[in-house]
């Protein structure tokens, strides 16, 4: 393995230069960078992190923070958030508070005590909101930046999707297919995406001048969804279902298979998220895509440019991501006549006659 003086000498520059570009250092032009990244790659250099960590009084440590990674969608994020952490050079750390609202404080000064140089907040605990901006307000002081991921914070930068427009989405299909009674299954009530998108479902009802619609609360559980729709989807006449999150529609799903149901024939389901999940499931969901790709490179990039000095605004900047509805196999037009299949109304319990 060579040593920073062959990697200057190969690239034709001071190991200073070669010292700042190893650094990030955003000073160093872009031909002299490219030459001095070749001539690392060629020479097989490999920089002591560790000494290098103590110099700058940087770990190369980024937390994460989520509230669970049983939903496909928080994990598939935080994929795309370590891949591009990578490309910055710099690690991931995670921790999840599990949907205990009552960890997140906690978990931010956990990750503080670890010395990692900066927080995202992937955890959308809204009723907590208000607290989370003060204590990133006093880890800023102490030179600890945050960025919220998915969900608005006060006073603190964030990259979030459109989440009215991606339920604005989901009905106008729905309502251009045809569909006049609609069910939204409704994720965690203390979660701030839930609740916006939520409320994006319900005023896009209201716009699009549909029936009131039914709200069926999951508590973010697809389990539970299934229970509830099945209980719900025949006897108020519901033929359109949108799910706060692919992994919620997963349980509509379950729900029509269990009434016999074929989707999209008895029934039609839209997700949000557009994750493996949705492209696996049987049928295809269709969804709405969230663009974690893009929200994550947005994220990192805000971040690490106030860690390096090359981009410090003096008030918080909320990015807004673009939603795309994704046309798959799990919606038609509604059905006339009686739902399922002959077998399966058979086999379904009749009430006693009077």
């Amino acid at each position: 393995m060579g040593s920073i003086y062959d990697v200057a000498k190969k690239a034709r520059v001071s190991p200073s230069t070669v010292s700042r570009v190893v650094n990030g250092d955003a000073r160093v032009r872009a031909e002299t960078r490219q030459r001095v990244k070749q001539a690392l790659a060629e020479v097989g250099y490999e920089p002591n992190l560790l000494a290098r960590s103590l110099r700058r009084r940087s770990s190369q440590m980024i937390g994460l923070m989520v509230d669970t990674l049983a939903n496909p969608f928080v994990a598939e994020l935080a994929q795309a958030i370590a891949d591009a952490l990578t490309r910055a050079g710099y690690f991931l750390t995670l921790s999840s508070t599990e949907r205990q609202s009552d960890r997140l404080l906690g978990h931010m000064d956990m990750f503080a005590r670890r010395g990692v140089d900066g927080i995202l907040l992937a955890t959308s605990t809204g009723s907590h909101g208000a607290e989370v901006a003060a204590r990133c307000a006093v880890l800023a002081q102490r030179g600890i930046p945050s960025v919220a991921v998915g969900w608005a914070v006060p006073t603190l930068s964030a990259v979030l999707p459109d989440h009215a427009a991606a339920m604005a989405l989901a009905v106008g299909h729905l309502r251009e297919l045809g569909h006049e009674r609609l069910a939204f299954l409704a994720g965690p009530e203390a979660s701030y995406i839930s609740v916006q998108r939520q409320a994006g479902f319900l005023q896009a009802i209201t716009d699009g001048g549909a029936p009131e619609p039914v709200v069926i609360p999951t508590g973010g559980d697809p389990r539970r969804a299934a229970v509830l729709l099945a209980q719900t989807v025949e006897v108020n006449g519901i033929t359109g279902i949108v799910a706060a999150s692919d992994f919620l529609a997963s349980g509509a799903l379950q729900a029509a298979h269990g009434l016999g149901w074929t989707v999209p024939r008895d029934l039609s389901v839209v997700g949000c998220d557009n994750t493996a999940l949705a492209a696996m499931a049987v049928p295809p969901l269709t969804t709405v895509d969230i663009s974690r790709g893009l929200m994550a490179e947005l994220a990192v990039r805000r971040l690490v440019g106030w860690l390096d000095g090359t981009d410090r605004p003096p008030e918080p900047v909320v990015e807004t991501v673009p939603v795309q509805l994704v046309l798959r196999s799990s919606t038609a037009e509604p059905r006339t006549g009686e739902r399922g299949s002959p077998a399966a109304r058979k086999a379904r319990p009749q009430p006693p006659r009077a």
